[in-house]
């Protein structure tokens, strides 16, 4: 059991106050140079058992002996003495360079013995590894394992612990570009001239899912595997598997996940979309151009002029008027321009999918439904959620455009449409009759009869307010139409377009919203009666009007006052009608 230093300092200063007592043979003094010297006493009566060297001056008169006080002050000069060196040997550090041991000026030489000693056991003392990075898991093991070779050449896999003991060792398929793979190896690895191992892992930062290193080493391979974790993160910066291209994320939180593969991003398989092939009324083709596809395209004019291109912007309109056409082309054009294309799946992790856009900026993210939110239990604090992650701290001055898309536009919050959070609002609607002449014809192309025109046609008007599915399906029925004519060559006339979309119109309708019948079931009730009292009465003027001669003059008459009786039918009804709803 160790006492407290300040009941060692106090027993020390007891003990040196006998020690500072004075012997009844000899006096302690103090020479020139303020040390303490001993002197025969002469008030001693007995002869001192030892005599003083000639080295030692003899001092007669004013004597002055140790008393306790000086000797504790003796012994805290000491003390101090040490402390000092003790920091000294904190501040030195130990370099191995050249053939010289150099020790610093005012060291002495065992202070210079200590700082090595200390410096031995620290090298040789196993230290454990446990480093986090803000890299996603995926690309952190790649980047891992391409350092690894890069820099030892290869690597051993000895497995992982596990609870009856060692494991086999692992790989882990990982996908690091649009359809290749490859395996990476996850367990204790060991890595040449260090002593200990590493595994690459994952770790959880700011509830979010990312890359972390673990392991085990001596004290003098340590700045060895700081620099491996140095050199991951900037390869992973300079040669990421995912900058630049357009890619899938749910962001799942791990427990929710059956495998650590499921949080990985995954690239998306989309239809290489031009945005000259995404189609909409005029209007709304340049507000989309405007707001989405020239900072894309123009990203370094941006950058000079101090446009900013942190934006959010929301597309809304009924179902298939091409929303989702819409992020299939803007993936193209980030590929094309350098963006990273982020399509996120739960809306619900916006602030995750912006942390993963930073690290991968500039970066559209691309969120589909933001209204099914709306509806949930807890959807003020999610959209709370959605907004906070829209306009936070964390993402001022990031490059990263937001696009979601909303089938009802009602159910989002004034909140939500504020600038700064949703800089541009959408409208995105079915084809006008201009615009479904242009679709007709990205879709027909060569098939189309060079000799008809098809402005001059009624195939605008026929498929105006369609959507572009319906347009579609309608070119492709009239290949089977024009199939007919056995010509031999396959040509689409704008007489084939108009009779297959004709055709289709029972199905279009089906398609279409229909309006809700808000009345009362009174109101509904005098409707029906007032109906009924309109056919009664068109009922009775048909009849006369075949028995009566349709020359005369009188039959016209006849026929004059009926349509006047007819009216006045209808019009007693309908206010008999209103009189009952009331």
């Amino acid at each position: 059991m160790s006492m407290p230093p300040s009941l060692v300092l106090e027993m020390i200063k007891q003990k040196v106050a006998v020690w500072g007592r004075p012997s009844p043979n000899w006096a302690m003094t103090y020479d020139s140079e303020n040390k303490p010297k001993r002197i025969p006493n002469p008030t001693s009566q007995s002869k001192p058992t030892q005599t003083p060297t000639q080295s030692e001056p003899i001092q007669k008169e004013n004597s002055n002996t140790m008393n306790p006080a000086q000797a504790t002050r003796s012994i805290e000069r000491s003390i101090e003495e040490q402390a000092k060196q003790e920091e000294k040997l904190k501040s030195m550090s130990i370099e191995r360079l050249g053939t010289k041991l150099i020790v610093p000026e005012g060291v002495e030489l065992d202070t210079a013995i200590k700082a090595l000693t200390l410096k031995m056991k620290e090298e040789e003392q196993s230290i454990r590894i446990n480093t986090t990075l803000p890299i996603e898991v995926a690309e952190g093991m790649v980047g891992f394992l391409r350092v690894l070779e890069r820099e030892y050449g290869f690597v051993t896999n000895s497995g992982k612990m596990g609870f009856f003991g060692m494991r086999p060792p692992e790989y882990l398929g990982i996908e690091t570009s649009p359809g290749k793979r490859e395996s990476i190896p996850v367990g204790q690895l060991q890595i040449p001239g260090i002593e200990g191992w590493l595994t690459p892992t994952y770790g959880l930062q700011h509830n979010r899912v990312v890359f972390k290193v673990e392991g085990e080493c001596k004290g003098k391979d340590r700045h060895k595997v700081d620099a491996i974790i140095a050199m991951v993160e900037e390869e992973c910066k300079r040669n990421s598997i995912y900058r630049g291209h357009a890619i899938m994320a749910e962001f799942k939180d791990i427990e929710d996940t059956k495998s650590l593969e499921d949080t990985f991003p995954t690239f998306a398989k989309l239809n290489a979309i031009q945005p000259d092939e995404v189609i909409f009324a005029k209007i709304t083709e340049e507000q989309i151009a405007v707001s989405l596809f020239v900072p894309i395209s123009k990203t370094k004019a941006c950058r000079e002029n101090n446009i900013p291109l942190k934006r959010g912007i929301l597309l809304e309109g009924p179902y298939g008027t091409g929303k989702t056409l819409t992020a299939a082309a803007t993936a193209t054009l980030c590929s094309q321009h350098g963006w990273t294309f982020i399509y996120l799946k739960d809306v619900m992790n916006l602030a995750k999918a912006y942390a993963f856009a930073a690290q991968y900026q500039p970066a559209v993210i691309f969120a589909e439904d933001i209204d099914q939110i709306i509806n949930g239990e807890d959807s003020e604090n999610e959209i709370n959620d959605i907004q906070n992650a829209m306009d936070g701290i964390e993402t001022k001055g990031v490059e990263v455009i937001t696009v979601l898309t909303t089938n009802h536009i009602d159910k989002i919050t004034r909140a939500m449409l504020r600038p700064g959070r949703l800089d541009t609002v959408v409208p995105v609607r079915a084809p006008d009759k201009e615009a479904a002449i242009r679709l007709v014809r990205m879709y027909a192309g060569n098939l189309l009869d060079p000799n008809y025109d098809l402005d001059a046609s009624n195939v605008g008007d026929v498929l105006d307010g369609e959507i572009p599915a319906i347009i579609r399906e309608v070119v492709e029925r009239s290949k089977l139409a024009a199939l007919r004519r056995e010509s031999g060559v396959l040509t689409l006339t704008p007489n084939d377009i108009e009779v297959t979309a004709l055709g289709m119109k029972a199905h279009m309708n089906l398609l279409k919203t229909k309006e809700p019948d808000n009345r009362s079931d009174r109101e509904k009730a005098a409707h029906i009666i007032a109906d009924g009292h309109v056919r009664a009465a068109s009922v009775t003027v048909h009849t006369s009007s075949f028995t009566a001669d349709a020359g005369s003059k009188e039959d016209h008459r006849t026929n004059g006052g009926a349509s006047r009786r007819l009216e006045e039918t209808s019009t007693h009804s309908q206010d008999r009608a209103s009189a009952q709803g009331s």
